[in-house]
């Protein structure tokens, strides 16, 4: 690719990729900024309408107040009160006017509807309470067959300022229909929702007649709920996506709202999209042009260059540039101006040197093939004298083998008598421990002998005494057994007795009871003494055979003790001799390491002749290689400097 293309896709890169940026945040901004635009006019429009409302409002109030002030209304004068009314109905042609007494009774009216009863409306009661301005919700007139919204405020005592009557007006939502009708226009629609959520004034008049509900929108019950302005984006799958700016009336409680097409915002974001696009294109085209000028300037005197190079690549060194600027191009122009007369200077000079370098090759030559000749002498004496350092080299080496490894026996032999000295300590050591362990058991053996001897003594005083204890049993049984014949007997002759001898039969059967369990029960405790006495003599006869099997055992750990007394001596005795062997090894192996370093030494110094001896047999096959490169070389260099001088030819200085 071309230095001209290049440029001109870096600066077209370099222009179009910030306009983009700068045209996709511009409209970015710019559509964040219609919305907020159009969001702040439709709540200017909407506080317009509540504006309208309210003065519509004002007016109505201003004129029953001014009702409620007039003297024949506060007179409760039904007569002229009536005349009254009638000449305000004439100027007030909307509005309906009626006065209510403090029951809820209306007792005159402006217009020809009936009279009623107001009393259980909340709007009547709030306004018996004193306050000033009372606005109903919407309701449905009978009589009018319209919805209205009355407005209510007291008539008062001129003297004490008391309540004493209510002096009622009712509006029509005609005139705040026809305010939201006129208010909407290109698209947007403004209605009103009274404080229930329904439609109370709207361009259609079918959704007012209807009284549409409209707290399905969650907008309208938060706006209702929190008493707030604001502004929703709502979702349409048939009308599209709207905008509703709405405006809580804290007055009314009403809620002004106006609906704006999101398509509104779209027209004029793509006009204003269509106008960057438009402006950016014609950017680039003149950002192109620019560009392409710029980057024929910068190539046209570069390409110029570039022939006149080709030209001198190919000998010619007669060629000029003729580049008349003062830019970093002028200056290249001029440094290659300057290059091509030196190089008519450099060229000049290898043409006379060459020849001079082609007569001193030929010379060289001669004289390194004699060198080479000298250094091959040298090169077949040293390697004769390298072989038989060699030689020597590695009988030295042999020998340093063997006395290492003989040394390395040498101390095998000195750790293991080490060790072996070591082992008969621990031997003395654990045969002492056994011996005094011997002593031990053998005194735990005396004692077991003569516990046991106490225990079968007591075993058998045991017996004997469970003997006297079943003696003594036989004896109760047999007390018992001749209580039962007694207390048989005596009731017996209570039952001769007859009555008299009836108490008597009762403690002679007691008696009888008490005396076959005592022979029961002493007949079971002779069984258990006679277990007792026959496991007696068993524990007698083990603990029998238990003394002698302790006794036999005493003898014996004796007649160990007496060898193990035996062996500690001769343990000893041998612990003596490994201890003065393992001396002697001792000093045998720092004598063999002394042998080995003075071997090591002299096999280093054999092996740092031989390595001498390689180094200068090596440097003599160098230089010998050496002198036959230089010769080499130097045939190289006349052949070099022949084809330097025809090289040169070519260029016409």
């Amino acid at each position: 690719m071309s230095v001209k293309k290049k440029l001109l896709i870096i600066m077209m890169l370099m222009s179009f990729i910030p306009l983009i940026v700068l045209s996709v945040v511009s409209v970015r901004y710019l559509s964040t900024k219609l919305e907020e635009e159009t969001i702040n006019q439709c709540e200017d429009l909407a506080e317009n309408i509540n504006l309208q409302i309210n003065g519509y409002l004002d007016k109505s109030f201003i004129a029953i107040k001014s009702i409620a002030a007039n003297p024949t209304v506060q007179a409760f004068d039904l007569p002229n009160v009536k005349t009254y009314l009638l000449q305000v109905q004439k100027v007030y042609t909307e509005n309906s006017f009626s006065l209510d007494d403090t029951k809820g009774n209306q007792v005159v009216r402006g217009d020809a509807i009936p009279l009623a009863n107001i009393w259980e409306r909340p709007f009547y009661q709030t306004a018996l309470n004193g306050q000033d301005e009372v606005i109903s919700g919407v309701v449905f007139s009978k009589n009018s067959n319209r919805f209205v919204v009355n407005i209510v405020t007291p008539v008062r005592n001129p003297d004490n300022n008391s309540v004493i009557g209510i002096m009622q007006g009712s509006i029509t939502l005609t005139k705040i229909s026809e305010f939201v009708t006129n208010l909407s226009k290109n698209g947007t629609v403004a209605y009103v929702i009274d404080s229930e959520g329904k439609i109370l004034a709207h361009p259609d008049q079918t959704m007012v007649k209807d009284r549409t509900d409209m707290n399905d929108a969650d907008f309208v019950r938060q706006a209702l709920a929190d008493k707030k302005s604001g502004f929703v984006k709502l979702e349409d799958n048939n009308s599209g996506a709207k905008l509703v700016t709405y405006v809580y009336d804290d007055r009314t409680g009403w809620l002004i709202c106006l609906e704006t097409p999101y398509s509104i915002i779209t027209a004029k974001t793509q006009s204003l999209l269509l106008i960057i696009g438009l402006v950016t294109i014609g950017a680039l085209l003149c950002t192109g042009v620019l560009a392409f000028f710029i980057a024929n300037s910068f190539s046209k005197p570069i390409l110029k260059m570039q022939q006149i190079a080709s030209k001198i690549a190919e000998g010619d060194l007669k060629q000029t540039i003729d580049i008349q600027s003062n830019d970093e191009i002028g200056l290249l122009a001029s440094a290659f101006t300057a290059m091509v007369r030196n190089l008519k200077k450099l060229i000049g000079q290898v043409q006379e040197n060459s020849q001079q370098l082609a007569a001193s090759s030929e010379e060289l030559t001669a004289t390194t093939e004699q060198s080479a000749t000298a250094v091959n002498q040298v090169a077949t004496s040293i390697a004769k004298v390298v072989q038989d350092t060699e030689k020597q080299s590695t009988i030295v080496n042999a020998t340093t083998n063997t006395v290492k490894k003989m040394s390395q026996d040498i101390h095998h032999a000195a750790d293991n008598a080490e060790q072996v000295n070591a082992n008969s300590m621990n031997a003395v050591n654990a045969a002492q421990d056994g011996g005094t362990f011997v002593e031990s058991a053998i005194k735990k053996m005396v004692d077991i002998e003569q516990t046991v001897g106490s225990s079968a003594a007591a075993i058998e005083k045991l017996g004997d005494r469970s003997k006297e204890i079943g003696q003594i049993i036989d004896t109760i049984s047999g007390i018992a057994g001749q209580t039962n014949l007694l207390a048989l007997n005596a009731a017996i002759e209570a039952a001769r007795a007859g009555e008299q001898g009836r108490g008597f039969a009762v403690v002679a059967e007691e008696v009888r009871k008490l005396a076959e369990q005592s022979q029961d029960a002493a007949k079971q405790i002779a069984v258990l003494i006679e277990k007792i006495q026959s496991e007696t003599n068993l524990a007698v006869a083990s603990m029998q055979n238990g003394t002698e099997a302790v006794q036999s055992g005493t003898g014996v750990i004796n007649m160990v003790g007496q060898s193990f007394t035996t062996i500690i001596q001769a343990i000893r005795e041998l612990a003596e001799q490994v201890g003065d062997t393992s001396k002697v090894i001792g000093e045998l192996d720092k004598d063999s390491q002394n042998v080995v370093i003075s071997m090591q030494q002299i096999n280093e110094l054999t092996q740092h002749t031989t390595d001498e001896m390689q180094t200068v047999s090596a440097a003599t096959e160098e230089q010998s290689a050496s002198m036959e490169e230089i010769a080499s070389a130097s045939e190289s260099l006349s052949k070099m400097a022949q084809k330097l001088q025809e090289a040169v030819s070519k260029f016409h200085i």
